[in-house]
């Protein structure tokens, strides 16, 4: 099952001892791109994948 916003569907959602991983898709450009929320505490969310510069959406 799969959620989605205004922006991305999210893709899968893993608990983990670093905190919690998400895979999402831009809902324009399919996109694919995997974030990181760090367990409390921790430190700051990353982000790693790719993204079309020409997408209104994720185009960064």
């Amino acid at each position: 099952m799969t959620t989605t916003d205004t922006n991305y569907t999210v893709v899968s959602r893993h608990n983990t001892s670093e905190g919690v991983v998400l895979w999402v898709r831009c809902s324009r450009c399919a996109a694919l791109r995997m974030h990181l929320l760090p367990a409390i505490g921790g430190d700051v969310a990353l982000t790693a994948g790719h993204h079309e510069d020409t997408c209104p959406t994720c185009g960064e």
